[in-house]
Order: structure tokens, then C-alpha cells, then sequence
């Protein structure tokens, strides 16, 4: 019995398949270290170990600065770690983003508490005459 040739159009699916299963191969280990990276950081976001959220989220934008979510999990952590003003510089880089209603209750509430502590502290100063001349 005579064996068919294999059709050209089935070897050229196959040797774009190969090839991209060999690109796919070679970027996963920074796709695999990105993924357990991002894991690390939310589960230490959501355990209030902020610090640690910090450092991750700052780590994983250095290779995806487009991913608003890391932006706003990096703002929020300063937030709740006290540091308002590097929130606020933060957060401002979302201003042109879109959210879902809760992700913006999240961040006009953060925001409007940032604001309301540093006028406070601001107030406080100034009443100590720190401010005058």
C-alpha cells in the first residue's frame, strides 16, 4: 500500500505550532517567576504585610508598567502603609484609566483619606507656627 504524502498546508500548521510552542517554552520561566511574583505580592497585600506587597508590586512594574492593577495594589499599599505622598504620585498615574464601581469606591475612599490626614497634618503645622515667618 502507498503511503500519502503529508499536505504542505498540514506541515506548515505544524512548524508554526512548533515554533510557537518553542517561543512559549523559552519565555516561561519569566512568565512562571511573573506569575508566582504577582501571587506573592496580593497574598501579602491581602495578609496587610504591605511592605512585602510593596516591593513586589514595584518589581513586577519595572517588567509590565501598563498593568494598572499593579499600579493601584502599589498605590493602595503605600496608602496603608502610611506613605500618602508616594500614594497620591501613584495612584495619579491611573487618571486616565477605567475602573470597575467598586475598584472606585476603593480609591476615592483612600483618596479622600489621604487628602483629610495630610490637611489635618498640614493644619497642625501651621497652628505650630511652623509655617510662619
Amino acid at each position: 500500500m502507498k503511503e500519502k504524502p503529508i499536505p504542505i498546508w498540514v506541515k506548515s500548521i505544524l512548524i508554526i505550532a512548533l515554533g510557537l510552542f518553542g517561543f512559549e517554552l523559552l519565555s516561561f520561566n519569566s512568565t512562571f517567576s511573573d506569575a508566582v511574583q504577582k501571587v506573592r505580592a496580593e497574598k501579602a497585600y491581602f495578609n496587610s504585610n504591605y511592605l512585602t506587597a510593596i516591593e513586589g508590586f514595584e518589581d513586577l512594574l519595572t517588567r509590565h508598567p501598563e498593568h494598572k492593577n499593579f499600579t493601584m495594589k502599589l498605590g493602595l499599599s503605600y496608602y496603608k502603609e502610611g506613605s500618602f505622598y508616594k500614594a497620591l504620585s501613584t495612584l495619579g498615574k491611573l487618571e486616565n484609566e477605567e475602573f470597575s464601581q467598586s475598584e472606585l469606591k476603593t480609591l476615592e475612599a483612600a483618596i479622600s483619606d489621604m487628602v483629610q490626614q495630610l490637611d489635618r497634618s498640614d493644619s497642625s503645622l501651621n497652628n505650630q507656627g511652623v509655617y510662619k515667618s
